[in-house]
């Protein structure tokens, strides 16, 4: 975990984020159980994680690749999170469209409570 969080600090500072909320949404996204992240394939090689980037992108982009993955995904997110005004519910909306209602307002939960978990943990401050 220490290689994978230091690259999320990297491609976080390449996108100008949050490394805690880039973080958070992989966690939130393909963690399970007490796995805090997955990484390779999930839901039947639908999606690849750790940010559950559908295989549809491999003709665009190596996701199978952790390191890609985890580029792509926080790329994703800067890119939402720019059309949406900075508004990270709009951005987290078209980051994970399968989830609607009650359903999605607990994943956005999720996401703001593993972010303020990474925050209090301290993992990507520097010393």
């Amino acid at each position: 975990m220490p290689e994978w969080y230091a690259y999320v600090k990297t491609c976080a500072d390449r996108y100008g984020m949050d490394p805690n909320l880039c973080a958070a949404l992989a966690a939130g996204e393909s963690g399970k159980g007490k796995e805090e992240v997955r990484f390779g394939p999930v839901c039947r090689g639908k999606y690849y994680a750790p940010y559950n980037i559908h295989r549809s992108a491999l003709s665009k982009w190596n996701i199978a690749n952790w390191q890609v993955n985890t580029e792509v995904g926080i790329m994703l997110l800067a890119e939402k999170l720019k059309r949406s005004g900075g508004n990270l519910h709009s951005a987290l909306r078209t980051y994970n469209t399968d989830d609607k209602g009650k359903k999605f307002d607990n994943y956005i939960n999720n996401i703001r409570r593993l972010r303020k978990g990474y925050e209090k943990r301290g993992v990507f401050v520097t010393k």
